[in-house]
């Protein structure tokens, strides 16, 4: 089974999709691109409630599947990319943004120097609501290459799966470095990350041509 991890077709919720017309042709790419289960994760801050989310969430959700009319799409499943910064543990019941049927979180690294309040918070995290985590297109994260502070390195204790964006596997070496990380045995997920169907398309014809031989974590397996 092929799964994207990562996206943004849920309509008007974040920065993704912008109407429901939209999110079903995305959906629908990622379907001809031999998808067969899409993870639909808006962003979520702490700034946030968690409540106020969830019924934004589902709403957005509703209009997506009315704008599809029945027409067949990869099976759905909700989560969030969830922003990690000062204060994120305090925020109530955030263990209700696990990917469905999960006890998997999709964390997002800020763009920013490397500071140890990250790992407070995702520790934090960990402590107080059991999840493990899955840490968001880390292929940004310049500092990740050479595992400069053993940040990443530190919360594979934990369990922590790698996801990787489907259009990193574009540049030559960045797709050699992946494929040298999946012979050492990182445990890693894709996603496609997509929000636009003009901007940021769905690209995961890249992951059939580069990673099509490869065999790829699923956290939904019990």
């Amino acid at each position: 089974m092929t799964i994207d991890y990562h996206s943004h077709c849920l309509p008007g919720i974040d920065d993704g999709a912008k109407t429901p017309d939209e999110g079903v042709e995305l959906l629908k790419t990622l379907k001809s691109q031999g998808v067969d289960m899409v993870c639909l994760t808006p962003h979520f801050y702490a700034s946030m409630k968690v409540d106020d989310f969830l019924r934004r969430r589902d709403a957005a959700l509703e209009k997506l599947l009315a704008a599809a009319g029945g027409e067949e799409l990869p099976k759905l499943v909700l989560g969030a990319e969830i922003h990690i910064s000062y204060g994120l543990s305090e925020v109530k019941n955030l263990d209700k943004l696990t990917y469905e049927g999960t006890e998997r979180m999709l964390l997002e690294l800020p763009y920013e120097k490397f500071s140890h309040v990250f790992c407070d918070e995702i520790e934090s995290l960990i402590a107080k609501y059991d999840i493990k985590p899955v840490m968001a297109h880390v292929e940004r994260y310049t500092s990740w290459y050479d595992w400069p502070y053993g940040f990443l390195e530190k919360f594979d204790y934990y369990g922590t799966v790698y996801q990787f964006n489907v259009t990193s596997l574009a540049p030559l070496f960045l797709r050699r470095k992946i494929k040298s990380l999946f012979d050492e045995g990182l445990p890693a997920v894709f996603g496609s990350d997509t929000h636009s169907v003009k901007s940021r398309p769905p690209r995961f014809d890249l992951f059939e041509k580069h990673l099509g031989k490869y065999e790829i974590n699923n956290i939904f397996e019990k």
